[in-house]
């Protein structure tokens, strides 16, 4: 299975998404949750820039809209 949120909290954090207590690896290379780019629009269940960086794991997509049509909703 595939889990996006997952990695995008490890690439912020440089730790273990759910597990702060295996500690960090490489810190310096930690990357930034940046704005702007392009997307069409995704919903998420929680705002990214409102929570912490290591419950960024626990993220969902409720919503995908792709060149203004649905491609996704969550049930």
């Amino acid at each position: 299975m595939l889990r996006p949120w997952w990695g995008m909290e490890a690439s912020i954090t440089r730790g273990f998404p759910g597990k702060p207590e295996k500690g960090k690896m490489g810190p310096q290379h930690a990357l930034s949750l940046e704005e702007g780019k392009f997307a069409d629009m995704i919903i998420f269940n929680q705002n990214l820039f409102e929570i912490p960086a290591t419950d960024r794991h626990k993220t969902e997509v409720l919503n995908t809209l792709f060149k203004g049509q649905t491609m996704y909703t969550i049930q």
